[in-house]
């Protein structure tokens, strides 16, 4: 964020940066027609990580306008076997997080770049938001 926020500031860009949690975003209902959400949900752990989750959806789902669209990843491996830092999900998770919206396009990459370790994936969804 301070990298972007220095950028900004020495006139590359003109867009606003704004710090806050993912859980509770400070933005008016229906205010954006895209959001992209690149390696957060793994990053909730522990017994409240599910309801995390479920809320930071929920607060996609009020930020995008009707028929917009959500670009998602989301780490996956065996969930039991998780780094410390994160919880790997499965298909069927990644599938629950975005239950309310409407498919585009479902991929599933193997991916070692990040940690060099095997077993380790990548979902990828495009999804819109019904209604």
């Amino acid at each position: 964020m301070s990298l972007a926020i220095n950028q900004a500031q020495s006139g590359c860009s003109s867009i606003p940066f704004i710090n806050a949690s993912a859980l509770a975003l400070p933005f008016k209902d229906e205010a954006f027609d895209g959001v992209y959400c690149y390696g957060l949900l793994h990053e909730f752990v522990g017994p409240d990580a599910p309801a995390q989750v479920e809320k930071v959806m929920r607060e996609i789902e009020r930020l995008l306008q009707p028929g917009g669209i959500l670009i998602l990843t989301l780490v996956s491996g065996e969930p039991d076997q998780g780094l410390p830092h994160l919880t790997l999900s499965n298909e069927s998770m990644f599938d629950a997080a975005v239950a309310r919206f409407e498919w585009l396009e479902k991929r599933h990459y193997n991916d070692t770049s990040c940690t060099g370790v095997s077993g380790y994936h990548v979902w990828y969804g495009r999804v819109i938001k019904k209604g």
